[in-house]
């Protein structure tokens, strides 16, 4: 088994290596991927991708999720590094629209940052999992960034 997973992971980095060309930044850009191939985990960003948020305070700027919508107000957790308590935000929603929030508390221990938000417009509060229905040995997704980055732990 791990020699196949071995074998297609070589395969696919050739195929992707094939299709990629590094721009005058010195990133990788990917020119052409694979069309009309999708499994769960595509389904999974493709259906979170419109609870993720940009958050700017001053000149950092985080990114985060709203994790519960309730009368018109959202609430989003995100990363506290660089947040001060108490002070407000600028929340930019994926459909492009944005709306002031206020950071409401912090964690130490988790590092995560409460924000509250009144946006004017309804959004989607992120689909929450149970994790004592997880069983070691299967895959779950860590979505971090914005719905392009995803990890997934085995």
């Amino acid at each position: 088994m791990l020699a196949a997973l071995l074998a297609w992971n070589v395969w696919l980095t050739v195929r992707i290596y094939k299709y990629t060309t590094v721009g005058t930044d010195n990133r990788t850009v990917i020119q052409n991927t694979v069309d009309g191939y999708t499994t769960d985990i595509t389904k999974v960003v493709e259906n979170a991708r419109t609870s993720f948020v940009s958050i700017t305070q001053g000149i950092r700027s985080n990114s985060g999720v709203v994790i519960a919508y309730e009368k018109d107000t959202a609430y989003i957790m995100t990363s506290s590094q660089g947040l001060q308590a108490n002070a407000s935000v600028s929340v930019l929603f994926e459909n492009t629209l944005s709306a002031e929030g206020t950071v409401v508390g912090s964690d130490a221990g988790t590092g995560l940052t409460l924000i509250k938000t009144v946006p004017g417009f309804e959004v989607k509060a992120i689909k929450q999992g149970d994790s004592s229905l997880v069983n070691a040995g299967e895959i779950v997704v860590a979505m971090g960034g914005r719905a392009e980055m995803v990890t997934v732990q085995w």
